[in-house]
């Protein structure tokens, strides 16, 4: 990961040593009533924006990952 970008590499290595903080999920729900999960993203039209940009070819790629199986629940 630090080939391609330093400051994702070092993010990555942080994630996984464990010094990331912690998030208050709600307190931030408190400051942002209409934040949505991942999941409530996709089904909201997020699934599709994310596979508009990728190349055709790509698509299939993505069906594999357990998130893009949520296409289905949002009508996809």
């Amino acid at each position: 990961m630090v080939q391609l970008n330093e400051n994702s590499g070092k993010g990555y290595a942080r994630i996984n040593a464990g010094e990331m903080t912690r998030i208050d999920i709600a307190s931030i729900r408190e400051m942002y009533p209409g934040l949505m999960t991942f999941r409530s993203w996709l089904q909201n039209g997020g699934a599709k924006r994310l596979g508009t940009l990728l190349p055709p070819e790509r698509a299939g790629y993505l069906s594999g990952l357990p998130a893009w199986r949520l296409e289905r629940l949002a009508g996809l």
